[in-house]
Order: structure tokens, then sequence, then C-alpha cells
């Protein structure tokens, strides 16, 4: 079976703080971000994963616009995946920009309003589809990844606080409030590298059965 990347989203979610990633950031923004970060750590922070991380599918995010007639509550979409991950998708639909109730039925594609749309409102559906790792990844495995999404998490800030420094004089810099964090978020970033370091040591040692 395969594992939805939204399980690691979650494990990452849960390990960190960060109003901005989740109140500021659409839901598209937000996914495309974590992706990256994921994508990082599976190739460079769990390149000793036991599974193939590099099999896995891309996010998606499918969208088909509508006029309403006035009489129809039936619309067929022209996309939909053939073998979808329920853990990965979710549905949208919304009428004049706002969330409607639909039925959907996936072997016809078809989304079944429970209210009739009026004359020439703007009607919009498809899906979000996180995208999945089609090899099943144990509980091991995703938590190390998300652990290695905190190390892109942290690198990003580290950066952003770093430019800031730079176009801001020594004593400005140390007035500005993000000072006050660097040192603390180096030492995070240390720690977060030891940690990472120790669950992978720990990992590869899963199957070790004493030397011969």
């Amino acid at each position: 079976m395969a594992t939805s990347k939204i399980e690691v989203f979650n494990r990452f979610l849960n390990l960190i703080n960060d109003v901005d990633i989740c109140s500021l950031l659409t839901d598209q923004d937000m996914t495309e971000m974590l992706d990256y970060f994921i994508k990082r750590s599976a190739s460079v922070e769990f390149k000793n994963c036991k599974k193939d991380l590099s099999d896995a599918t891309e996010p998606v995010f499918y969208r088909e616009s509508f006029i309403g007639d006035g009489s129809s509550v039936s619309y067929i979409i022209s996309q939909y995946p053939a073998t979808p991950n329920e853990d990965s998708i979710s549905m949208f639909a919304q009428v004049d920009e706002t969330d409607v109730l639909y039925g959907f039925t996936e072997s016809t594609k078809t989304f079944v309003l429970s209210a009739t749309p009026t004359l020439s409102s703007s009607i919009v559906l498809g899906y979000d589809d996180v995208g999945q790792f089609n090899e099943t990844l144990s509980e091991e495995e995703m938590w190390i990844l998300a652990h290695g999404m905190i190390l892109s998490w942290q690198s990003s800030k580290l950066r952003h606080t770093s430019m800031i420094k730079n176009r801001l004089t020594s004593k400005d810099f140390k007035s500005f409030s993000p000072a006050n964090l660097l040192e603390k978020m180096l030492e995070l970033h240390k720690y977060s590298y030891k940690e990472m370091h120790r669950l992978i040591v720990n990992y590869s040692f899963n199957d070790f059965t004493g030397f011969s």
C-alpha cells in the first residue's frame, strides 16, 4: 500500500509551532511548501531510507469551472485519479465563491450539489491531491522524514533572518526583535541535526544482528 504525504505533513506540523504556516498561507501554498520540505528531507537528509522515496506522486490542484443554468445540480469533471488515495485527496466545491454541500461519485467523476445553483452563477469544482509515496512507510520512517522537514523549515527561517542582518547595521540589527532569536535558532538548528543523526543511526541498526 502507498503512504499519503499528509501522514508526514501532520507529523511535521505537530513538531513545530509556526502560526504563519497554518494561518497566513493558502492551502495550495502550504502544500507546495511542505512538499518542497519533504522532497529535501527524502533526497538530502534521509538518503539511506530502505524504501524508494523517489517513487512518489506530485501534488495536484485541479479546478474546473461551470456556469449555472438554474436547473442542473449534476456536473461532471474531466479529470480524477484512477486509483485515488483517500487520505491524500480532498474535494472542492464552490458556488459564487462560497463552499457548498455536495455528493461525489468517483466512477463517473460526478458532483451532485445539494442545492440548485442560480442562473449564471459561477461554479468551481475539483480536488486537491497532496500526493503519496508509492511504498508503505513505517512509523519510524515517517517520523524521520518529518524531522528532516524541520531542518528545511529552520534553514528557511535562518536565511530570512540573515538577509535582514545583512541589510541592517550591527546596532540596528541588535535592536531588531528577530536578532534576539537568532542565537536560539542556531542552537535549535544544531540540536535538530543531532536529533536527525540519532534517529537515522538507530534506523540503520534495525536489522543488525551482530558482527560475523
